[in-house]
């Protein structure tokens, strides 16, 4: 054959098989849409558009196709990221989904694999819920244990409610997380403390998760908010880095059985009052379930004014310190909800607001030696800061 043509019969083969690569790479990182029916089999190919499962690092959409809510990963040797563990860059749930989308495995040993993909334009997605229904991880179908691998930050993102106290989407946790990557929550809120929409719900059902990297909720710009629920008193791992921030207008919503949050180890970091929502009127930076007892035994930076909240006649106690430059409003839905201080080295720096309720505070304790003022007094006959034998120096 002339060496002319072969070279260019060769280059030929060579662009070709270059376009098919390309071709290749784009579908495996791509989105897959869900278009399954009845089925409830996650890995089964004829169940997504185009006939393939979707890669390590796809983003496997679930819009308006499927009338079963389980979605079911049949864990085999032959998973797609090793034995029982099939790997994905991101799950999402479309606004268009009309049923509950729960995650399961055919058996207790499978491991479900989130790297991480770019959805509806936010990078390091790893799960997305922008419908009316739960995106959810129970443990009846049965349990999973979630891999989330490598130090980027990853987000998981709801849509924001409809109102300012219409919670938005929720995703649900109770299989195990194991990870060392810092997580972000975008919850979508546009509330901006006088207007605007509630954020969706990122809860925790159930205890022993085992990720280390801490948790942001919501943009530190106060866009984005959404609420942090913690439903157990061991959902966090103690240990030292694994640090919440809740940012202007998002919250932390503690949920659980009265008792002590083993948080020794975690810095809580507050910032403003919340968003008026109605799962945790009247909100705050940090909300307590109504008239249950609460321990924090880690310490609480507050970054910015921010406000704790108890619900009905709550107590929350902090035994760590509270340290940081903004202010610490109390407030609650009834005057006997109060805030405990039980740490022994207190030194906010913003002063001390008293708007609903009471703040007690321990013998070896303090509050903020700056301003001190009842914001509460005309309406709230019971607004009150009991010294139990602290010696305190307050300025005016």
């Amino acid at each position: 054959m002339n060496k002319k043509y072969a070279c260019q019969i060769s280059n030929a083969v060579k662009t070709i098989s270059l376009i098919l690569l390309v071709f290749t790479v784009s579908i495996v990182k791509g989105q897959v849409v869900y278009n399954g029916g009845a089925s409830n089999v996650y890995n089964l190919s004829s169940n997504w558009t185009g006939g393939s499962v979707p890669g390590t690092s796809a983003w496997a959409q679930y819009g308006s196709s499927g009338s079963i809510n389980t979605q079911l990963i049949v864990m085999t040797n032959a998973n797609n990221n090793g034995t029982n563990n099939q790997a994905v860059g991101a799950i999402e749930a479309t606004s268009a989904r009309g049923i509950v989308l729960q995650i399961g495995a055919s058996n207790s040993n499978g491991i479900l694999t989130l790297n991480g993909a770019t959805v509806n334009g936010t990078s390091n997605v790893v799960l997305s819920n922008s419908s009316s229904f739960l995106l959810s991880f129970p443990t009846s179908s049965p349990s999973l244990r979630i891999s989330i691998p490598g130090t980027t930050n990853r987000n998981f993102v709801t849509a924001g409610g409809s109102s300012s106290t219409l919670i938005g989407s929720t995703i649900s946790m109770i299989d195990t997380i194991t990870s060392s990557a810092p997580f972000t929550f975008l919850g979508g809120g546009t509330w901006n403390g006088t207007t605007g929409n509630a954020g969706g719900l990122w809860k925790f059902t159930g205890g022993g998760q085992n990720f280390s990297g801490g948790v942001t909720v919501g943009k530190s710009d106060g866009t984005q908010s959404g609420v942090f629920e913690l439903d157990a008193k061991n959902t966090l791992l103690n240990t030292t880095g694994n640090n919440i921030t809740v940012n202007p207008n998002s919250e932390l919503y503690l949920n659980a059985a009265g008792g002590t949050f083993n948080t020794s180890n975690i810095n809580l970091t507050l910032n403003g009052n919340g968003n008026p929502v109605t799962l945790t009127t009247p909100g705050g930076a940090l909300v307590t379930k109504t008239t249950t007892n609460y321990t924090w035994l880690g310490n609480i930076t507050l970054a910015s004014d921010a406000t704790i909240t108890t619900i009905g006649t709550s107590t929350f106690t902090d035994s760590g310190n509270i340290v940081g430059s903004g202010a610490l409003i109390k407030s609650g839905s009834s005057t006997f909800g109060k805030l405990l201080l039980a740490g022994d080295a207190n030194n906010w720096s913003g002063g001390t607001q008293v708007g609903v309720g009471g703040i007690t505070v321990a013998p070896v304790s303090s509050i903020s030696t700056a301003a001190l003022s009842f914001t509460g007094l005309t309406t709230n006959t019971n607004t009150n800061v009991t010294f139990n034998n602290a010696a305190q120096t307050i300025s005016s």
